[in-house]
């Protein structure tokens, strides 16, 4: 039977990793383990660590609780929008917490660098580091964002940064190498060939696993848009549970693809040059076999249309990923076993994709475009903030050539 990808996607993407309400975990807690008990008083059902539900209001949730999503809640007071939405550090055997806010809720110093004041619109950064001092390996993660996101992106600089005090504004920094990044407040992905998914042997996915050095830094990129009449506090978690390195067969990477030739006249309605992507290279720029196992469209409220085609060395263009919704861009994820929703996309269908596997060969390569249809009265072009328009793609591909695979 097929299975209709659902994960949001949260590409395999702060004042410290840990979060102020602390807590460990036993083994399985950082990606939620299944439900396995009962309270045996009233059918409230425990998870495999004893956690009871979170459910589904925010006044009414326990201090430690799993959401729908197995994401490991610890509950925040600070009285800002989303304090229900903290996530719980795992132990240090199992897994990280990546956390992108205050170090103290009762220290106002250390509050005020994260709060964004009404009408208010910023991108910034600071640098971390990860808490594993080996080589380790993840192939899912949880992610929480307080309310007013735009996105969250985490890179690993190939130069060594001490952690800042607070953080900085920053332009956008798509060249370094992802761990992940999200453009939806709640992200889950439980596995990289899907939460549901068996991978046998043989399977070009069987094993894939994305790797996290030891003591790596860690640069944190997050944007919000404050749309309210009051101060917001900018807050994420993450949290990234450990797979066993002998289990991995596949290593994978992410990809990021930007058309910065954006330039949508005042009213007027344009369709973008098509970028193309060759097949990636390795470091000594031999370009090799891969398959893309996962991708999604980044646009802002102008698009109308982002097209993604595989080229084929025959000369014929496939296409196999296509949105028309800026704000639902959906996330294909390209193997058998996988129902997408069908190509091409029909009238009031949100995004559409391949449900079978994409081997780009070395010498193809994948191209995308965009559409847009201006509303303003001034020339829009490509840029980070609601005013500009953007034409993007993220996802993963494997194996991977020891890279991100980058494209403008």
């Amino acid at each position: 039977m097929a299975i209709r990808a659902t994960s949001t996607l949260a590409i395999l993407g702060l004042a410290g990793l840990s979060v102020a309400c602390g807590g460990t975990s036993g083994s399985g807690a950082a990606g939620g383990g299944a439900a396995t008990g009962s309270d045996g008083g009233g059918g409230l059902v425990l998870d495999a660590n004893g956690n009871p539900p979170c459910g589904t209001d925010p006044a009414k949730q326990p201090a430690r609780c799993y959401d729908d999503k197995g994401g490991i809640r610890c509950k925040t007071n600070t009285g800002y929008p989303g304090d229900e939405l903290a996530l719980c550090a795992p132990s240090e055997a199992d897994g990280q917490l990546i956390h992108f806010g205050p170090s103290s809720y009762d220290d106002p110093a250390a509050v005020e660098p994260y709060l964004l004041a009404a009408g208010g619109e910023e991108e910034f950064c600071m640098h971390t580091q990860t808490t594993n001092p080996d080589l380790a390996y993840y192939k899912g993660y949880h992610g929480r964002m307080r309310p007013h996101s735009h996105h969250w992106i985490v890179t690993m600089p190939l130069k060594p940064t001490a952690p800042e005090a607070k953080p900085y504004v920053c332009p956008p920094n798509p060249s370094d190498r992802w761990v992940f990044g999200a453009q939806t407040p709640q992200v889950d992905v439980a596995a990289i060939a899907g939460d549901k998914i068996v991978q046998k042997p043989g399977d070009p996915d069987f094993g894939a696993a994305h790797d996290l050095p030891p003591l790596q830094t860690l640069l944190l990129d997050m944007h919000y848009v404050n749309t309210t009449d009051q101060p917001i506090l900018r807050e994420a978690w993450a949290t990234i549970p450990y797979v066993d390195a002998a289990e991995v067969r596949v290593k994978v990477d992410l990809i990021g693809f930007y058309n910065p030739s954006i330039s949508i006249p005042p009213m007027g309605h344009v369709v973008t040059p098509r970028v193309t992507c060759q097949s990636p290279t390795d470091r000594s720029g031999k370009a090799q076999d891969v398959y893309l196992g996962l991708v999604s469209g980044h646009a802002h409220r102008r698009m109308q249309r982002l097209s993604l085609w595989h080229d084929h060395a025959d000369g014929t263009h496939e296409l196999v990923y296509e949105a028309r919704n800026w704000h639902e861009p959906g996330e294909s994820m390209f193997r058998t076993g996988i129902d997408n929703p069908p190509l091409p996309v029909a009238a009031g269908q949100d995004w559409g994709g391949k449900s079978d596997y994409v081997h780009v060969l070395k010498g193809e390569s994948v191209s995308f475009e965009c559409e847009y249809q201006n509303d303003r009265t001034n020339t829009v072009t490509f840029g980070d903030t609601v005013a500009d328009e953007m034409c993007n793609v993220f996802g993963f591909y494997y194996p991977t050539t020891g890279q991100m695979w980058n494209c403008y």
